[in-house]
């Protein structure tokens, strides 16, 4: 046995690792026997090249900790090692306080002696968010007379920047309000980005992509904010779970890691998955305050927490020590309600139709549910039905002989879709539009109504159809389907860039096809208006408009009565938006809406939510097409269920504002 003194109390095991792996003794290992490529190792040798190639040992070999923290060298956490290990894109859902800053910090420094890496960018929100890593580097450098001889120059003007003996580079760079600070930079190692849920502006992240040259390693880190809709949440919850492809952290498997060449670092079945969902896979590390050890986390510092949150489901204390995306402040639609409505629909089909005029065409794309993807885990009640194969998708050119139906469903045995992948494509197409202004009305309204009949069947029992029309040419379109007492919604629509020509087009069409019994409800607030107009010749009574922003007798959903104040005697009035809003909340708490296991319904419901202003509610205009197309969706229900009902619902505007719109639209 050796009587050399290591230098890591974790590299007997490794060594021992590396001899059986290659059929070694510590004998020949001492006498110099034996070489590691073309060097020829001792124990010496061997065990500083252990060190220096993997980034745990070398933390917890040269990094010390200040002595407020009780000095000695680092020692990681044991959920930590497996982090610092993978080599891959990485994004960090963790709780407040868990290891964050270390592992950044450590990256940076093994990057500088251990590794050449050509160049690091950090970047946060703000400027301010980066001093922590800058002290404890610096503090590093004073604590260690090595790493500091290493270091050629220093810079904090205009910003921070590091320069190393070995070439490498680090800039520290803040995010700010547009990414303007991340231009001209490009990194061949690491792009680091911590706070990232802060960063909300899609120029700032579109600046930080920029900078990666081809195999940067990107490493972005947060706390949840509640925000679901931020890149850096969008990420994560796309992201793969690390337990499924992060190996436990054995001696063997990682002299394994240590020992392959570079471009197999990825393990092979996240490179499969990255080019089955055709572009970059992310690994999702997820540490809450919880997984910590004594006296990190006990039950006093639970209760701690709880004293300091208000409680173990407020947003703080879900997002800072479970490090859960949770409900963002003022949600109006918290997650308590939508999981229990969220349910596996056989049926449900998610289209959306993107309108591109500057290309000349029309890209559809029709998604199902993966029925193989652990919805039950992701917060439901219901574990949908799985099977071992998976679903064809169908992807040809519109107008072409088709051999099969878009909807019909074909398994394979070479063909299985992977159960990590949420969404599959049901039928992918483009339909050529070049000429649309050379055509006549007669060839516009058919080529749409081909566009949907090729893409839409017939869906079978009670259908209520919902329509927001947004101000930038965003249409939302729901369909629910009546279930005794309950209703499910079957089909989201999402149109992109329609003129108001095509979309009447498109719901004319729609109707034809699915003949919703329950009628359409539209947002008719400001451009929603036209649109009604366009189509209240074809539809008729089974259409209703509705103007948010007016006044309504508020009413019981199941009497139709309207309800009175109890001190005046008067009918309480609300808003149509209000009345819509209660309506749904209504459902969500008496379980009578069943939402399927789309992670984008979940998501724009959860972040939708409002400001109080004395007793009325005002609600965010922030991505809420969907939000209020079930809105109104539900209060045609409500017009159907009570059409005697006074004031009338449909077309809820004042006759004497009412235009000629649609004959000034005609003359056009």
């Amino acid at each position: 046995m050796h009587n050399l003194e290591l230098l890591h109390p974790a590299l007997p095991e490794l060594i021992d690792a590396l001899l059986r792996r290659n059929r070694w003794s510590w004998q020949a290992l001492e006498r110099g026997d034996l070489r590691l490529g073309d060097e020829v190792l001792d124990l010496d040798r061997l065990q500083w090249w252990l060190v220096n190639a993997d980034p745990v040992l070398w933390v917890e070999t040269n990094l010390v900790n200040k002595p407020e923290d009780g000095g000695g060298l680092w020692t990681l956490f044991p959920y930590q090692r497996p982090s610092l290990r993978y080599r891959g894109h990485v994004v960090h859902q963790d709780g407040a306080e868990v290891g964050k800053s270390r592992e950044i910090v450590g990256l940076l420094l093994w990057g500088c002696l251990a590794a050449e890496r050509g160049s690091v960018l950090v970047g946060s929100a703000l400027d301010g968010d980066l001093d922590e890593i800058w002290e404890e580097v610096e503090w590093q450098l004073t604590a260690n007379p090595y790493l500091a001889d290493a270091l050629r120059n220093r810079t904090t003007k205009p910003y921070r920047r590091l320069t190393w003996r070995n070439g490498l580079r680090v800039l520290f760079r803040p995010a700010g309000h547009d990414g303007r600070a991340y231009r001209g930079i490009h990194v061949r190692g690491w792009l680091l980005h911590d706070e990232a849920a802060k960063v909300v502006n899609p120029r700032s992240w579109a600046e930080f992509w920029r900078a990666a040259k081809p195999g940067a390693e990107i490493r972005i880190y947060s706390v949840p904010t509640g925000d679901r809709q931020c890149a850096f949440q969008r990420i994560a919850d796309n992201a793969v779970p690390s337990e499924s492809v992060v190996p436990s952290d054995t001696p063997e498997l990682a002299i394994e890691q240590l020992l392959r060449p570079v471009a197999a670092e990825t393990p092979e079945g996240v490179r499969a998955l990255a080019r089955d969902l055709g572009g970059r896979t992310w690994v999702r590390f997820h540490w809450p305050k919880t997984i910590m050890p004594h006296p990190f986390w006990s039950e006093a510092r639970r209760q701690e927490f709880i004293g300091f949150y208000g409680g173990p489901d407020e947003p703080g204390y879900v997002h800072n020590v479970l490090g859960l995306p949770g409900d963002p402040e003022y949600s109006l639609f918290p997650e308590r309600l939508l999981k229990p409505a969220l349910t596996w629909i056989p049926d449900y089909l998610s289209v959306s139709f993107r309108w591109d005029t500057r290309a000349g065409q029309l890209d559809g794309h029709a998604r199902r549910l993966n029925p193989s993807y652990p919805w039950g885990e992701e917060g439901g009640e219901v574990e949908p039905p799985r099977r071992g194969k998976g679903t064809q998708p169908r992807v040809s050119t519109l107008g072409a002989e088709a051999d099969a139906d878009p909807e019909s469903e074909e398994d394979t045995d070479t063909q299985a879709v992977d159960a990590l992948q949420p969404y599959l494509t049901v039928l992918q197409d483009t339909l050529d539009i070049s000429g649309w202004d050379r055509w006549d009305a007669d060839r516009r309204r058919q080529s749409i109504t081909d566009l949907a009949t090729y893409f839409l069947r017939a869906l079978p029992g009670d259908l209520t159809a919902g329509v927001d029309v947004g101000s930038a040419t965003v249409t939302e379109i729901l369909f629910e389907r009546r279930n005794g007492l309950s209703d499910t919604v079957v089909l989201r629509l999402h149109l992109t860039g329609w003129n108001w020509y095509a979309q009447r087009d498109f719901i004319l069409a729609l109707d034809a096809i699915f003949h919703p019994a329950g009628g359409w409800g539209f947002d008719a607030t400001g451009v929603g208006r036209v649109l009604v107009d366009l189509l209240a010749p074809d539809l008729g009574d089974r259409l209703s408009g509705y103007v948010f922003n007016r006044a309504t007798p508020a009413i019981d959903p199941t009497t139709g009565e309207p309800q009175l104040d109890p001190t005046s005697g008067r009918e309480i009035l609300i808003s149509y938006k209000e009345l819509g809003t209660q309506l749904i909340e209504r459902r969500l708490h008496g379980r009578t809406l069943e939402l399927p296991f789309d992670p984008e319904v979940r998501h724009l419901l959860a972040n939708h939510t409002y400001s109080q202003s004395g007793e009325a509610r005002r609600f965010s205009k922030l991505n809420d097409h969907l939000v209020d197309a079930l809105r109104v969706a539900e209060l045609r229900k409500l017009t159907a269920d009570w059409a005697t009902f006074t004031p009338p619902l449909i077309h809820a505007t004042p006759n004497g504002s009412t235009i000629a719109a649609l004959d000034i639209l005609k003359a056009l």
